[in-house]
């Protein structure tokens, strides 16, 4: 799922159109890159407006297969892109139609890594909306790409994280707690990726916040502050709005642990975050919380 960042100025055939899919790969490259840093809702037109470029290349672009596959591929990764940032601005209507626009994309390249991430990201969407038992349908479905090879590691490790988290919402620990084992193994074994990518920011360390998340969901607020104690380690520091949303859920548990200070140290401390990346959906989930922390008498202002 990776940018093909391989190809840099000078390594490529000098032709026109090799030098524009190269020049678009890259440019989706940094667009994820800022998105982690300033969140999605400062780029949503900047998102629109490369899949906008790609739809209309399609329509009088290469006609060399090789290159008009890439295109294609090209195309899948920022639909999902696009599909993404709506998502976290909260346009999920927006974000569904992106969605299903990279699976079709991809799946005419043969980009079946893109298509899987993008099936992953839909069924993270449903799971949104209040449809688990839909969402583990799409993953299963994904997941028989797997055996092939023909899914990333690291994609392949994202499917068991929906999947452990539509496990949780319908209330099912040993499906949730099997998935989330999953997904560790295959990470481990996962080569880091070389530049951002839509599923660089997993790692193990990701894997055991979204498990808190689950654990708490499944009413198991112990177990969750137990997950969420890699918020401290730093090793999540370059995902802000990540480690906000993780923070949040933190507060939650603490609350219903009854530990009020604690709860709102964690909602201080995602507050501060919230303050440098942009990101309507966990801005609105902090309001959420701020809202049940003032209903709590004597309770420090945040």
């Amino acid at each position: 799922m990776a940018f093909n960042n391989s190809l840099q100025p000078g390594n490529y055939e000098p032709h026109a159109e090799t030098s524009t899919l190269t020049a678009i790969d890259l440019r989706l490259a940094a667009l994820v890159s800022m998105d982690r840093s300033l969140g999605a809702d400062r780029l949503r037109r900047a998102s629109e407006a490369e899949l906008g470029l790609v739809r209309v290349l399609l329509t009088s672009g290469p006609q060399v297969r090789s290159e008009r596959n890439r295109l294609f591929a090209l195309g899948g990764t920022a639909a999902g892109v696009a599909g993404w940032i709506a998502f976290d601005s909260g346009d999920l209507q927006a974000a569904e139609r992106y969605y299903r626009e990279s699976i079709d994309l991809a799946t005419e390249a043969g980009a079946t890594d893109i298509a899987a991430y993008s099936v992953k990201m839909l069924a993270d969407l449903r799971c949104h909306v209040g449809q688990p038992a839909v969402a583990l349908h799409m993953v299963e479905a994904a997941s028989s790409s797997c055996a092939t090879g023909a899914i990333s590691p690291r994609t392949v490790a994202a499917l068991h994280v929906t999947e452990a988290q539509a496990h949780a919402r319908l209330s099912d620990r040993l499906g949730q707690a099997r998935a989330t084992d999953s997904a560790c193994r295959v990470l481990t074994d996962a080569e880091q990726p070389s530049g951002p990518s839509l599923n660089s920011w997993l790692t193990v360390s990701a894997v055991e916040l979204f498990c808190g998340a689950d654990l708490l969901r499944l009413g198991q607020p112990r177990e969750a502050l137990r997950r969420f104690e890699v918020l401290d380690s730093g090793a999540q520091q370059r995902y802000s709005r990540g480690t906000a949303s993780f923070l949040i859920d933190a507060a939650r548990a603490h609350l219903r642990n009854k530990d009020l200070e604690a709860a709102v140290s964690c909602a201080r401390r995602a507050e501060e975050l919230l303050e440098t990346v942009s990101s309507i959906r966990v801005s609105r989930d902090f309001a959420a919380l701020r809202r049940i922390l003032s209903e709590h008498a004597g309770m420090p202002a945040i």
